[in-house]
C-alpha cells in the first residue's frame, strides 16, 4: 500500500555548527518544544500508532535533498525487519510484545539521481509511558553495541541525543569497516510510542539528526 500523504513538517533555516547543535536548533521547529501544550486529540492520539506517526516521503525528501521521487510503502506489524543490522534475528516486537500495535514503513531514493539509499522505519506503542520508557532505554543499549567493533567492521558512530517536548530520541552515523559513512540509526520515545529508523546506502550527520527530529515530530 502506498503512502498517500505528505504533509510537510515546520522547519526552521539555520546555519548551525556541529550535528548535535543541528539537531537541537531544528528541534525549535517543533510545535511541542516551542512551548504550545498538547491537545486533547493529540494526547488521545497516544492510545494507539497510526499510520501517518510514520514518517512521510516528504521527510525523507527534505533530509536527503532529493529532487525525484521517493517511493514509500507502508504496512501492519513488523513486517519481519529486525531491530537493527547489529541486533542479528532481534526484532522490535521482541522488544515491545507481540500484542503492541506496530506499523513500518520503507522508503527509497537516489541523490541526484544516482546514489540510491533506503530508509526503514518501525513504530509501537506500549501500554503505559514507563514501560515505553524501559523498552526505548532497552532498545539504545541493544543498538549501541555495536559501536564497538573489531578493525575492518562496520560500527555506529559517536551517539546523539536530542530531546523536544514531543519526546527523546538516539542516533547515530553508520561506518564502514573503511570510515566512510553510510547511513545512521535513530531511535525514538514519544509518550507510549516507540520508532526505530535505519537508514542504509547513505548519511552525513546533518541526515541523519534531521530524521531524529522529524521522527519525534510525527511520532505523537
Amino acid at each position: 500500500m502506498m503512502h498517500s500523504t505528505s504533509t510537510p513538517l515546520k522547519r526552521t533555516a539555520l546555519a548551525v555548527a556541529g550535528a548535535g547543535a543541528l539537531a537541537a536548533s531544528l528541534a525549535l521547529a517543533s510545535p511541542q518544544a516551542s512551548g504550545v501544550a498538547q491537545t486533547g486529540a493529540q494526547t488521545a492520539k497516544q492510545a494507539s500508532v497510526q499510520m501517518d506517526d510514520l514518517l512521510h516521503p516528504v521527510d525523507i525528501a527534505y533530509a536527503f535533498a532529493v529532487k525525484h521521487t521517493v517511493t514509500s510503502r507502508v504496512g501492519g506489524r513488523d513486517g519481519g525487519y529486525g531491530l537493527s543490522a547489529c541486533t542479528g534475528e532481534t526484532r522490535l516486537s521482541d522488544i515491545v510484545g507481540n500484542r503492541a500495535d506496530m506499523y513500518h514503513g520503507t522508503f527509497t531514493g537516489r541523490i541526484n539521481g544516482k546514489k540510491k539509499f533506503s530508509v526503514i522505519q518501525q513504530v509501537a506503542d506500549q501500554a503505559s509511558i514507563s514501560r515505553a520508557t524501559r523498552k526505548y532505554h532497552t532498545i539504545v543499549r541493544l543498538v549501541s553495541a555495536c559501536q564497538h567493533e573489531i578493525s575492518g567492521h562496520w560500527y555506529y558512530g559517536r551517539a546523539y541525543h536530542v530531546t523536544t517536548r514531543a519526546g527523546t530520541a538516539t542516533w547515530m552515523v553508520t561506518y564502514n569497516g573503511d570510515g566512510t559513512r553510510n547511513g545512521g540509526e535513530v531511535l525514538a520515545r514519544s509518550g507510549r510510542h516507540l520508532a526505530v529508523v535505519e537508514v542504509a546506502g547513505a548519511g552525513t550527520s546533518s541526515r541523519v539528526a534531521m530524521l531524529a527530529v522529524d521522527t519525534l515530530q510525527r511520532l505523537r
